[in-house]
This record gives structure tokens, sequence and C-alpha cells, in this order.
């Protein structure tokens, strides 16, 4: 395949371009180029050749459609600019069989959420963010976020990643984004996910920590849910893991088994089930035939202890 666009975004394995000529006419202009080692800078106008193939990481996944072993030729250095495609409240409300073939549609393409969003989940340690759009019409939680509907528990928001983790700030639910974010829409992890461009700016949500007001009682069980954010002991090795610059860690170290202890503790008050996710095997990311978690458990129901807590 020979094609030419306008690049609008990298990421660490490759880069997008968008057909700056593209009609609306419900297809897809944009698409991925894996090019781990040649990517032209923002803004540029390039023509690229390779193979196009549908590009499926796991099994349960959808395929993405991508351009490998690509030949990239310079045509110039700043190319036709580019209005985003804005994914307001009235566009992403959607019934769920139209926001996917919608989403699907702009797949790959600049788009774009415009300031004045509410942040309706935390930040995560990976530069991850969800926003409701202003005007969207959803039930609303006090702080800002939104309550889960039982008729429609998988409703999709608008949500962003920053590469650059140094440049991606910690927020609460119900802060507010006070600059767009604009980048190329990418499908990752089960759902599509902005790759933004620059930094963001942010109003910070005033959330205090709160403690349940669930008693223990003898005819009750409290069950708590929680996420351990690839919690383990180790420092780990960077010839034993995939990715040096995601995969090594120092949870110890950080105080997540503190955190984590306070949390179950103090503001859960200790209740009589956790459920665990995210809990990594004793040496973490390393790839190794070691598969035995006890180390991690008893590390934090030490953690516990210490905290206050019961064995």
């Amino acid at each position: 395949m020979l094609t030419r666009g306008v690049v609008i975004g990298t990421t660490r394995k490759g880069f997008f371009i968008q057909d700056p000529d593209g009609g609306s006419d419900g297809c897809s202009h944009g698409v991925f180029v894996f090019s781990p080692r040649d990517k032209p800078s923002v803004g540029a106008f390039v023509e690229v050749q390779g193979q196009v193939v549908d590009f499926l990481l796991e099994e349960t996944e959808r395929p993405t459609t991508q351009i490998h072993a690509a030949e990239t030729r310079l045509l110039d250095n700043a190319g036709p600019r580019l209005e985003p495609v804005w994914l307001t409240a009235e566009r992403t409300t959607l019934d769920n069989d139209a926001l996917a073939d919608y989403l699907n549609s702009l797949e790959g393409m600049l788009v774009g959420i415009e300031a004045g969003a509410t942040f309706v989940a935390p930040s995560n340690p990976f530069g991850d963010y969800v926003v409701a759009p202003a005007g969207t019409d959803a039930t609303r939680a006090r702080h800002g976020g939104v309550l889960v509907e039982p008729e429609n528990p998988n409703r999709w928001y608008p949500s962003f990643r920053i590469a650059d983790y140094s440049r991606a700030p910690q927020v609460n639910v119900g802060a507010k984004l006070l600059s767009p974010v604009v980048g190329p829409l990418n499908y990752r992890v089960s759902s599509y996910q902005i790759v933004a461009l620059g930094k963001i700016q942010v109003r910070p949500a005033d959330v205090r920590s709160e403690r349940t007001t669930l008693k223990p009682e003898e005819a009750r069980v409290t069950i708590l849910t929680l996420n351990g954010f690839n919690l383990d002991t180790r420092v780990e090795d960077p010839s034993l893991v995939q990715d040096p610059r995601r995969d090594i860690d120092d949870d110890v170290g950080d105080g997540r088994y503190k955190m984590l202890a306070s949390a179950i503790v103090r503001e859960a008050a200790t209740p009589d089930i956790i459920a665990l996710q995210e809990i990594q095997d004793n040496d973490g990311a390393e790839i190794t035939d070691v598969v035995d978690a006890d180390e991690n458990y008893e590390k934090l129901i030490s953690s516990i202890q210490r905290t206050g807590g019961p064995r």
C-alpha cells in the first residue's frame, strides 16, 4: 500500500497519519504505522509504503488496522493543518452499538476533548484519564464522578493517555480540564483512547479521604475490592523484564504496601474479605518460571498487622 498523510501523533511503536483530503463519509481516514525506529515529527506530511495488516494483540481482542514493514518519505516538514473531531457530550451519549460504530469510524484520526470536561476517574501511574464532556447526561456523584447505570454498566466515556508519565499530573475525581486534549484515537486494552499531544491544564478537585460507615455485624459479610497496581516486593532486574522503562518499580520503597494497608484498616474498617487484583508473583514483572505470590501476600498481611489490623 502507498499512501500519504499528515503525522498526527506518535507512540513508542510508531506513528499515526491522516489523509488531509478525507471526507466525512463515515470511514476512518487515519491509520497507525508500525515503525519503532523511524518516526517523523508531528505535523509533517509524509508518504508511506508498506503492508496493511489487521494486528491482533490478544485472541480475545478485536483487530486494529496498521501498516507494517513501512518505508517513509518526508514530503513536507509542515503539512496541511487538520481540525480534530470534537468528542462532545452529544456525540458520546449514543446507544452502545451506534457509539461503537461512530468511534470505529474515527479510529486513527485526530479527535479532541474540549476544555470544561470533568474527570470521572482518578489518575493512575500510567498517565491514563477518563472524563465526561461538559453537558454529559448522567447521574453524578457528589464529588463530580458518574454513577454506574445498571442498564448500561459498560458505558464509554472519553479517555486519553499521556505517554510521558513525568508530564502526567495526578488528579482526583471532580477535577476540571482547563485545556483541550487533542490526539489520534487509538484502540488499546479493549477500549478507545486518545493519544494525547502536549501537556494538559487541570483545576484540582478538593477531595478528602473518607472512611466507611459500615459496621461489622455478625449476620453480615463486608467485602472490599482493591487494585494493587501490579503489586510486588521485587525491584526487577532490567535483563529479565519485557520493557525496563515500564516494568521496573519499587513498591516497598514507594510505600505501596503501607498505603494499601491504610486503605484496608483505616478507610475500609478491616472488611471480612478483600478481593485483590493486579497482584504479581514474587519476582514481579520478571519473566521467569516463578508463579508463587506468597511473599507478596505475606508482605501485605504484615503491613495490615502493623497498621492495627488482624492477621
